[in-house]
């Protein structure tokens, strides 16, 4: 069974947008999803030395909303592995990114790692 790290911010707008995924993603595969608090640690120290801190059981996809998530979203694949979806324009190059979900009406820059999405 997939196992799928969301990160959240506490944020509700960030939250719901990963729920939905969350929500279309049990109905059409069963997965464990484990909740990674993306406030406070250290996200860029984590990176650099490859420790982000272990939580079982590991990802195979990591996703999150929101500006707070994007750091720790990196160094928890960095460390972990998994894929990481990112759910909006987000302030890291696109490249660093296994895919990211961004508003249409935010105007993406075309790039094979970009999904645009429209309501």
């Amino acid at each position: 069974m997939p196992v799928v790290w969301r990160f959240i911010d506490g944020k509700p707008g960030h939250e719901r947008q990963t729920a939905g995924f969350i929500k279309a993603l049990k109905e059409t595969s069963p997965c464990t999803v484990v909740e990674v608090s993306a406030v406070g640690g250290k996200p860029y120290w984590s990176w650099l030395t490859k420790r982000y801190p272990k939580l079982e059981p590991l990802p195979d996809l990591i996703i999150g909303a929101g500006s707070a998530c994007q750091a720790p979203m990196l160094a928890a694949r960095r460390t972990h592995g998994g894929k990481t979806i990112y759910f909006m324009r987000p302030k890291f190059p696109v490249g660093c990114f296994d895919l990211c979900v961004i508003p249409k009406h935010d105007r993406p820059p075309k790039h094979e790692k970009i999904a645009e999405t429209e309501g």
